[in-house]
């Protein structure tokens, strides 16, 4: 499909640029051109329809399209009664797992399957239990797996959404594997061909990223990635999709210029994506080593995830725990009391990444997402010139509540593959993928977070059996089977998980810390440090995370350190809202008008900070002024002085003696903060109402969210 004339005036404008600024310039953003930009993908339901005639199966498959533009497809495979079999459990009928062909298109997480007269049932990734089991079906192995009260109706069908991305922001977004990212899908015997206007001395940059068998068959063909430019073929690559990081990097100069066509294709069984491909200066050197003044510098974002800020020394942690992270703080400028806009993740990563407040972004709820209205730090860098880049742990840090917004590249890692080692593998791919812009990435783990995993291979055994062990102790003591959560022993029994997953993470992290230091990042860039929010484990009656705001799971680390930072230890309440324009400064690119934060590197540290938990039917609120903090369930409490609880934090920093009805400064200091409070809690837009697919649902479950 050829690209609209507009990529060729930004193509000209931008070599009018480079050749007119004299010798060896600093390149304008502009001189990186992203081929996505206007790229227009082809009917989905016209190319499934032709991958499944080619492939040629024994079935009688249709793509049929909904919506009222149409604008869904979906894949119906007729499941046969007499391809069905009973199974070894009560009410247990299995089939083999439709595969190949257009299947290669579908998201798994909206496939259902229907006895074609009203019924569904939706996947779950979980073993079936007693309140699914009428709704649900699994897949094991190469089978669907699904409980009927009697025998399979001859017009069961297995109905499966067709997906190949969107347009956003004029840029097709392509989805494959668990990455959303830029990107050009090809289908199988199809080419796409894009009409541009090459600059001079260009290259061409772009992430091959192999077909996603995702249960469609285990014995998938390597696909053959193919780039033409001018009747030449530029690149001809064999990419299996068994690669470990599942995409491979190139960088392709390129002799020619002016009025080009670029074709892409691809061989083999199924679609496959070109990501994040662009046009950059062919001579752009390496970072830290750029033919031109290197100006902004690279910016890494380490997000451990329910890191309690005293897992380090610098803020009371016993110095074995992470001395590694201990080694980074003491090289850095570190803030003693930043605090978290919230307690849990959602809302509090929303924070980070919008620079709103969780009122403001609106991604307070399981089925509330992060409004696209809102501008994000990855936006706003990405229009001054940076690449983007996130790897993620996902769940709670997902594309699902619109937190991919801004990158050109998000990769969710599944809680099922939740390693440590491999996410920063793919942290170090993203850092190597060079193509002469400065770096935005964004790197998240849920290393420290439940289910705990034992020791560098991450074991979640261990901690199964200790609930086990604990649940059958309190079993023989003639008590409920349950472990409860404010059961001390249960508490310390979490602890010592907990302090052996800070320990790994550190020893994960600081290796490549210590990688990154021997290369000189942090001359040239520089890294922070911090977390979403804190864990509790019996502090003040609480356990875990979420709910009441106490500052068990508010307090987080925040570090900074790199190019231009003075090392130093800050005093005073500061808040992750000025995260974003704090970053914009160290860029040197103006913040979002519609931010409230300040960057820190300006602002004095102690001006009041909120924190927020605005779930629907359970809302709290917490005020740090003046070295006080107040805890209110509402802002008509807050205006009528009906505190939950109030602390100074100057002399009670554990928070173990509430002075809301003690005194008379709590009720003074919330009328105070009253009214400008209550701006934080005006949405920008709309809420965005989110229907999570029900595997995603079961997983948030698992990790302790949900029902």
């Amino acid at each position: 499909m050829r690209r609209p004339s507009a990529c060729a005036r930004l193509a000209l404008l931008a070599a009018a640029l480079v050749a007119c600024a004299g010798e060896q310039p600093t390149p304008a953003a502009s001189r990186w051109i992203d081929l996505t930009r206007g790229f227009r993908s082809r009917s989905l339901a016209e190319q499934a329809t032709r991958l499944e005639a080619a492939a040629r199966l024994p079935r009688q498959a249709r793509v049929v399209q909904s919506g009222l533009a149409g604008e869904e497809a979906w894949l119906e495979v007729p499941l046969p009664r007499a391809d069905w079999s009973a199974g070894k459990r009560p009410c247990e009928w299995r089939i083999e797992l439709p595969v190949g062909g257009a299947m290669f298109c579908t998201e798994k997480k909206r496939t259902v399957l229907s006895d074609g007269a009203g019924r569904e049932w939706t996947y779950s990734r979980q073993v079936l239990g007693a309140r699914k089991v009428a709704t649900r079906f699994m897949i094991e192995g190469d089978e669907i797996v699904v409980c009927l009260e009697g025998e399979p109706s001859d017009t069961m069908l297995c109905r499966a959404r067709l997906d190949s991305g969107k347009e956003i922001d004029e840029r097709w977004r392509a989805r494959q594997w668990d990455l959303t990212t830029n990107g050009i899908l090809v289908f199988p015997g199809e080419s796409e061909r894009l009409s541009c206007e090459i600059p001079p001395a260009s290259r061409l940059c772009f992430s091959t990223v192999s077909p996603d068998p995702g249960g469609h068959g285990a014995d998938l063909a390597p696909t053959i990635f193919r780039v033409k430019l001018g009747g030449r073929t530029l690149l001809e690559h064999r990419q299996s999709y068994q690669s470990p990081l599942r995409s491979e990097w190139h960088d392709i100069a390129l002799d020619a210029s002016g009025p080009q066509e670029l074709v892409f294709e691809v061989e083999g069984p199924a679609p496959a994506l070109f990501a994040t491909p662009v046009l950059a200066p062919r001579a752009s050197g390496s970072p830290g080593s750029r033919p031109w003044k290197e100006g902004r510098p690279d910016i890494v974002l380490l997000l451990c995830d329910t890191f309690r800020a005293d897992s380090l020394s610098a803020w009371g942690g016993a110095p074995e725990h992470a001395p590694q992270l201990n080694a980074l703080v003491e090289g850095s400028l570190h803030f003693l009391d930043a605090r978290a806009t919230a307690a849990w993740t959602l809302p509090s990563i929303g924070t980070i990444l919008s620079g709103l407040f969780p009122g403001q972004h609106g991604g307070t709820d399981l089925d509330r997402g992060v409004t696209s209205a809102a501008e994000t730090l990855a936006e706003v860098l990405g229009r001054a010139g940076y690449r983007t880049a996130a790897v993620t742990d996902s769940m709670l840090f997902s594309s699902h509540f619109g937190q991919d917004q801004g990158f050109e590249w998000f990769e969710e890692v599944s809680v099922a593959n939740w390693d440590l080692g491999a996410t920063l593998e793919r942290a170090r791919q993203r850092v190597a993928c060079d193509d002469g812009r400065p770096l935005f990435l964004v790197v998240h783990t849920y290393r420290v977070h439940p289910p705990m995993r034992w020791g560098p291979e991450e074991d979640g055994k261990p901690w199964e059996d200790a609930l086990q062990e604990r649940s059958e102790r309190r079993r023989e003591r003639d008590q409920e089977g349950l472990v409860s959560a404010e059961d001390a022993e249960f508490q310390a029994i979490g602890r010592r998980f907990y302090l052996n997953a800070v320990n790994d993470l550190d020893q994960k992290v600081g290796a490549w810390i210590g990688e990154l230091e021997r290369d000189g990042f942090f001359e040239r860039g520089l890294l922070v440090l911090t977390s979403d929010h804190g864990d509790a484990f019996g502090e003040n009656g609480q356990s875990g995370h979420g709910g009441e705001l106490f500052d068990v799971k508010l307090r987080v680390p925040l570090a900074l350190r790199g190019r231009g930072i003075e090392p130093r230890a800050v005093r005073g309440v500061v808040s992750l809202i000025d995260l974003a324009p704090t970053l914009a400064d160290l860029a040197d690119v103006d913040p979002a008008p519609s931010w409230p934060g300040r960057s820190l590197l300006t602002a004095a540290a102690g001006r009041p900070a909120f924190a927020f938990d605005l779930k629907k039917h359970n809302k709290r609120l917490a005020l740090f002024a003046e070295g006080k903090k107040l805890m209110v369930p509402d802002m008509d409490a807050l205006r009528a002085g009906r505190l939950t609880h109030a602390f100074d934090l100057t002399q009670d920093p554990g928070e173990a003696h509430d002075l809301a009805r003690e005194t008379e400064w709590p009720r003074a200091l919330g009328q105070a903060l009253a009214a400008p409070l209550e701006l934080l809690l005006v949405p920008v837009s709309e809420a965005k109402d989110i229907d999570l697919p029900l595997d995603v649902q079961d997983d948030l479950e698992a990790i302790g969210y949900g029902e």
